[in-house]
């Protein structure tokens, strides 16, 4: 089995070089639509500067996602870790806060400086990266702050009439209105669940702290048989470490014919899908029988 480390990392990079690689391809097809020198040379400093503060973004919630070099089994999937470092305190106030301003503003200097006719087209979508990137990374907080940032930067010098905070036109106003609407759900949502990841990450520590410090062989499996948990006395009752547990089924936790009949009973409890009681006898690997 690959480890759940070796698994994180090369799917992030897989991600990454996708992603890079599409930005580089996509980014330049934009750049090949100008014809002076200057106006290149100001779009490509542009969505540079926003390719690396949205990487460093994505990096930084990455590099704290990477599950220890220990972690055999029992790890949480790639999205459920990544779901994890959504949660607050993950990320300084003061830093998230200044992400969002600093990526936002890079998305107005892009959109400055892209060849269309700007009266007819705000191109107001765009925004709604660094709002929803700021505020899953930050919370409500810097997700507002995107929001206000993107809202007044395009009014003033992307909709008609420019380097003015006034809206003529009915449709650009509509738009407008719109971006901080979907600005604020967005930045309320992200803060929802955050608030919820926080709720849940207690709750599991709870359990933890419950679990570890009792006597009685707790554990917990997934649909395939793997043991996702495995407190102390039940690593005590297999003869095994806890860390050796984790990620392993019952195969190679206890001989054949009682790992058959573990399984078994397993997939009859499930298919039941109602609580029971049994006793089971069972053989370890080291020949002792356990009740």
């Amino acid at each position: 089995m690959i480890p759940a480390r070796d698994r994180f990392i090369a799917l992030t990079a897989a991600a990454y070089t996708v992603l890079a690689l599409a930005w580089i391809f996509l980014s330049d097809r934009m750049l090949s639509a100008f014809a002076d020198v200057e106006s290149m040379r100001w779009l490509s400093t542009a969505k540079g500067v926003f390719f690396v503060l949205a990487s460093a973004g994505a990096f930084f919630v990455a590099l704290h996602a990477v599950p220890p070099p220990a972690s055999r089994g029992g790890e949480r999937r790639l999205l459920e870790t990544l779901a994890a470092e959504l949660a607050p305190g993950r990320l300084p106030r003061w830093l998230a806060l200044a992400f969002a301003v600093a990526v936002t503003l890079a998305m107005l200097l892009l959109r400055d400086h892209v060849a269309v006719a700007f009266g007819d087209r705000p191109l107001l979508i765009l925004f709604m990266f660094p709002i929803i990137f700021s505020a899953l990374l930050g919370g409500l907080g810097p997700g507002l702050v995107a929001t206000a940032v993107a809202a007044l930067g395009v009014d003033y010098l992307g909709i008609p009439p420019l380097h003015s905070f006034n809206i003529e036109a009915g449709h650009d106003l509509l738009q407008w209105v719109f971006l901080i609407a979907n600005g604020i759900a967005v930045s309320v949502l992200s803060e929802v669940l955050r608030r919820t990841l926080a709720s849940v990450e207690i709750n599991r520590r709870l359990l933890d702290s419950v679990i570890s410090g009792t006597s009685d062989a707790v554990f917990v499996k997934d649909r395939t048989g793997r043991y996702l948990l495995a407190n102390a006395a039940t690593a005590h009752v297999i003869g095994r470490a806890a860390d050796e547990i984790l990620g392993s089924n019952d195969s190679d936790l206890f001989p054949e014919p009682a790992a058959r009949e573990l399984m078994a009973r397993d997939s009859a409890i499930m298919a039941a899908g109602r609580t029971q009681t049994h006793e089971e006898e069972v053989s370890t690997s080291d020949g002792r029988n356990l009740v």
